[in-house]
């Protein structure tokens, strides 16, 4: 048999406690899970609680189940929006969020923060947006007009008349009475007040000026209305005033009238009110300007207070009524109803750079969360932060992918260049492979093959690369043709060594400014140029076709607006990209042959293959899709900014690197289902190279492929606190394929009636598991699988949070073991051996602060046998409980054999692996022997040598079934995996750092500094894989020169390691 010593390190972490290993609670608190359990720091002052412990709303929501059933399964990769967020609204159920940003797409996300459906508007310049009050609505105002959608996102309504359009860009808002009565107001003096069909039953002109801001009351009995320039009934100026729903005057809440009678006008004019709130109980009415005041509903006056922010965007009341929130774009201040200062939490955190702050923050109505979205820079923008009740940042959702500005085949056709930045950056991929690399410069082909390179100089002149040669342009864009010379954006052409051979004038359209870059494309044969024609009005509808002396012969008009720049051409074809994000293909005579849709937002770039069989194209969306010409199907790629990359086709289909895996998603309605449950079904490695070579896979049934889960609730039974346990019932209804076992995921783990120190019993079709708690916030949900075991559904989720009488430190248990010296020679190996006991002491120092004890156990070379490690493993499970934390490293060569993973111990005989080595699910029967919820287990299995190309094919396919298998078993008992490298690349040892890279840049990581891998000082396994994922590829470069992607999965909650330095 001949071995595949593959190189691969995975690294497997049960991520199954969500308290970390501190406590701060004295007894068992139960309600909606609020995150980890948080120790009491200095930095505890820079958060703040939302809501009340015992606090939780219980609003209805929507009919997600038959929701899911109307709509078909659909793709979703994890990506936030492409620029600042303009508005951010949270459903009544607490289940949704709602974003609506410049990219011109709304996106609605779980409150988890999974990405569920992206709507785009491409001709919506937005302003705000709202949510009805039975959460089956969003409304979202523009300048063109409002726009109503389902929850799920399809598109109800389009209102356009005079006014629809919401104009100002800060004081255009929509609110929703519970009757489904609408208000809207566009920044002018009026309030439309609409029924639940949006038809108009009166408009109020509110005040004299610009209606700054509204709020409708929770009972829908009144409307509270800010504004400018307003006589109230007794001669002052009224800021504040307060409405039926008819419209009728109830009362001027806020004037400039003297307190007492005698006294001056008050200085404010007309009170200076700009937004208000009213709270969930509708008990207080809150006005906001130079100061905060706070009156009864019956207009009363309550406090009256001055705010530590400069700065106010929106606020709003904690949801349950006792504390007002106020968003001041970079920091939240919070005050009690009586004007008491609760404390400030900054919304940019550590690593943030550039200008940028929250926009719009929004509150769940169950008082779980806060969420908020970023103008700013390109580092903010478009960014969601997610913060728990008690005010520490749950989830980041970034924009993460980069835009194209120019696209290149290679003349063989085997890659696609995407130019990021002009003469900067250019990302290669290699869509046969398929792999992303980078170019520091841009590229550029002759049409016999000959490679140029374009860069910038520090003074922003260009330089044209071929071979030594290395020529300078006064010019800041320059174009190369296909017969090699230079073309520049004022239309003089240059040989390649910048020798000046002519210029191109325009015949009855002036001379220079062609603006070759942005406007124009040459046809790769050079028989004529085409640009956009110029127009003085609206959006561009023509093309001008020319000869390559400037001679125009013809003019084609399009049906739909031009994007800037995006023009293509090929022999007689010709390709054009919409502001619709449609691509269409005409023939040099202006007869349309083909319109290509997928792109959601304007097309920026256009390429065809040197052949002319594919045509590649780019989105404001930042996505890159790659056409066959003749049967119109495609692949589509997004290019990560952190080098990762995913690939898919239109049936659902896709292929992805190993880093971007865990944002894999398929959605149902407004459900989403993690990917390792259809991998087998829908991944395809190879997807971008078979389109390429005109192998199309057989059609897949995505309605089959991606079944509804069984619908699944979650309660805790009525139990004495006082022993640590819980009861938990789940009940589980089948939707689709029946109905398979059903468990509780405590802390991320599966748990079911196999599972160590578990009772379970059926009772009124539910089964209730008696569960030991774990000290800290315990985090619990239900689940079921469908009859196949294939697909599984999950409940809501809850909190239970448990303090025994006395406080105990959990254990350390590490067994360490690297095989450097193997009984077969031809095995041998560098550094597993030192690697195995770096990483154990390096674990031992970060873990003995905050444990009882750490145990450690090495093993090394001669002593790393099958059975040495295997008795080892059962001595941890027999000792480990459930509060310790058990970590297991092991180092040396890995194999499949039959579709199972083996880790190869020193005694491994390559004709035997079955019997002689530490299979995958060996390690399986370990996690599951386990009563510690807490398990680290790291597999650095790395290849000897390097290997032909025939076998790093058969790598990628065997390495993605050690993948799935890894997958399959993080899954089943909650943990998270991490790769060193992906399934096609070496995992490098570097001889000068004496380690591999991996267990060199772990070490560093929990030896380095506490700000890149801790909070509060606690070591969180989330922050240091992200930290090791980083500095890996750093490592690998810089040393190397090469590249080492680490993959990283996580299945559960985070939790505390060790104490940082």
């Amino acid at each position: 048999m001949k071995v595949l010593r593959l190189c691969l390190m995975l690294c497997i972490i049960a991520v199954c406690a969500a308290g970390g290993c501190t406590l701060d609670t004295a007894s068992v608190r139960k309600g909606p899970h609020d995150g980890r359990a948080q120790k009491s720091s200095p930095k505890e002052k820079e958060r703040i609680t939302l809501s009340g412990d015992d606090f939780t709303a219980t609003i209805p929501g929507p009919d997600y189940a038959a929701m899911e059933s109307l709509h078909e399964p659909k793709l979703m990769f994890q990506r936030s929006h492409e620029n600042g967020i303009i508005d951010i609204a949270v459903s009544p159920d607490s289940r949704l969020i709602v974003s609506a940003a410049h990219d011109r797409t709304v996106k609605i996300w779980s409150a988890e923060g999974v990405l569920l459906k992206t709507v785009p508007i491409p001709d919506a310049d937005f302003r705000c947006l709202a949510i009805s009050r039975d959460g089956t609505q969003i409304a979202v105002g523009a300048r063109q007009g409002i726009y109503v959608l389902g929850i799920d996102g399809r598109l109800l309504k389009t209102l356009t008349g005079e006014h629809d359009r919401l104009d100002s860009y800060n004081d255009a808002w929509i609110a929703y009475a519970p009757d489904g009565t609408v208000l809207t107001t566009s920044g002018d003096t009026t309030v439309v007040i609409r029924d639940a069909g949006w038809n108009t039953r009166t408009i109020v002109k509110a005040h004299d000026g610009q209606v700054k801001h509204m709020s409708v009351s929770p009972s829908g009995g009144y409307f509270i209305t800010c504004g400018d320039g307003t006589r109230s009934k007794d001669g002052w100026n009224a800021s504040a005033r307060k409405w039926d729903m008819k419209g009728n005057l109830l009362a001027d809440l806020e004037t400039d009238k003297p307190d007492k009678q005698g006294e001056k006008r008050r200085s404010r004019p007309g009170g200076d009110a700009l937004m208000t709130a009213i709270s969930p109980d509708g008990a207080f009415i809150a006005l906001i300007g130079g100061t905060i005041r706070l009156r009864t509903a019956a207009g009363e006056p309550v406090a009256e207070f001055k705010a530590k922010q400069s700065l106010l965007h929106n606020f709003f009341f904690s949801a349950d009524g006792k504390s007002l929130i106020i968003n001041g774009f970079w920091d939240f201040f919070k005050y009690g109803i009586d004007g008491t200062y609760q404390g400030t939490m900054k919304t940019r955190i550590t690593g943030d750079s550039g200008a940028g702050g929250a926009e719009r923050i929004a509150l769940s109505p169950d008082g779980r969360f806060l969420a908020a979205g970023f103008q700013g820079d390109k580092h903010l923008g478009g960014c969601i932060r997610i913060w728990d009740r008690r005010g520490s940042l749950k989830k980041e959702l970034r924009p993460m992918a980069l835009e194209t500005k120019r696209l290149l085949f290679s003349p063989e056709g085997t890659r696609v260049f995407l130019e990021i930045e002009w003469g900067k950056r250019t990302i290669s991929w290699n869509v046969a492979g398929p792999y992303l690399g980078e170019i520091p410069e841009s590229i550029g082909f002759t049409r016999d093959g000959a490679e140029y390179r374009f860069y910038a100089d520090k003074w922003g002149n260009f330089h044209l690369k071929s071979g030594s040669l290395d020529t300078k342009f006064n010019e800041r864009y320059v174009m190369l043709l296909p017969d090699g010379t230079v073309l520049t954006h004022a239309g003089e052409i240059f040989d390649g060594a910048g020798n000046p051979k002519r210029r191109i004038y325009f015949k009855g359209e002036g001379t220079g400014g062609i603006a070759p870059l942005t406007e124009g494309a040459v046809e790769r044969d050079m028989k004529y140029f085409v640009r956009e024609t110029m127009t003085s009005h609206g959006g561009v509808h023509e093309i001008t076709l020319y000869d390559m002396e400037a001679a125009r012969t013809g003019v084609i008009t399009m049906d739909e607006p031009l994007a800037e720049g995006a023009i293509a051409a090929h022999g007689e074809t010709i390709a054009t990209g919409h502001e619709s994000g449609n691509v269409c293909l005409w023939n040099t005579r202006g007869v349309k042959l083909r319109t290509f849709s997928g792109h959601i937002l304007p097309v920026k770039a256009l390429a065809f293959s040197a052949d002319g069989k594919y045509l590649a194209s780019s989105s404001a969306d930042r996505t890159v899709r790659l056409w066959r010409l003749d049967d119109g199907s495609s692949v589509t790629l997004v290019a990560l900014m952190d080098g990762e990359w995913y690939a898919f086709d239109d049936l659902g289909r896709f292929e992805c690197s190993s880093g971007a895996r865990a944002q894999v998603r398929f959605v149902r309605g407004l459900t989403a289902y993690d990917a390792a449950q259809f991998w087998d079904a829908l991944y395809t490695p190879g997807l971008t190279g078979n389109l390429l070579r005109g192998m199309i896979p057989a059609p897949v049934d995505m309605s089959v492929a991606v079944r509804s889960a069984p619908e699944v609730t979650v309660a805790l039974m009525p139990r004495d606190p006082g022993d640590g346990s819980a009861a938990v019932a789940v009940c589980a209804k089948a939707r689709e394929g029946g109905l398979g076992r059903v468990f509780v995921i405590h802390n991320g783990r599966m748990i079911d009636e196999s599972s160590r120190g578990v009772g379970v019993q059926a009772r009124e079709g539910c089964r209730v598991f008696t569960i030991a708690l774990e000290p800290g916030m315990n985090i619990i949900s239900g689940a079921a699988y469908d009859g196949a075991n294939r697909v599984f559904g999950t409940s809501t989720t809850l909190g239970a949070e448990y303090v025994p009488a006395r406080e105990l430190r959990p254990d350390l248990y590490i067994l360490a073991a690297g095989v450097s010296e193997y009984r077969d020679a031809n095995l041998k190996l560098g550094f597993p051996a030192e690697d195995a006991k770096a990483v154990s002491a390096a674990f031992n120092e970060a873990g003995a602060p905050i444990y009882g004890k750490v145990v450690a156990r090495v093993l090394t070379d001669r002593a790393a046998t099958r059975k040495s490690i295997m008795d080892a493993m059962s001595d941890i499970s027999a000792r480990a409980g459930k509060s310790d934390t058990v970590l297991v490293f092991l180092a040396g060569h890995g194999d499949t054999e039959g579709g199972v993973y083996h880790f190869l111990p020193h005694d491994a005989d390559l004709a035997r692996l079955k019997e002689s080595a530490l299979s995958g699910e060996d390690l399986g029967a370990f996690v599951r022997s386990l009563a510690a919820n807490k398990v680290v287990l790291l597999l650095d299995t790395c290849k000897s040598g390097a290997a032909t190309q025939a076998l790093q094919r058969i790598a990628v396919s065997r390495g993605l079934e050690e993948t799935k298998i890894i997958a399959r078993i993080a899954k089943e008992h909650g943990i998270a995996v991490f790769s060193a490298a992906s399934v096609s690349q070496d995992a490098f040892e570097i001889r000068a750092l004496g380690h591999g890279i991996f267990t060199y840049c772990m070490i560093e990581a929990l030896r380095g500094p506490a700000d890149q891998v801790a909070e509060d000082g606690i070591i969180t396994i989330a922050r240091l894989l992200s930290r090791v994922n980083r500095t890996t590829r750093e490592t690998a470069q810089k040393h190397l020169g090469v590249e080492q992607s680490p993959v990283l999965y996580i299945f559960g909650e985070d939790f505390g390691i060790g104490r940082a330095h």
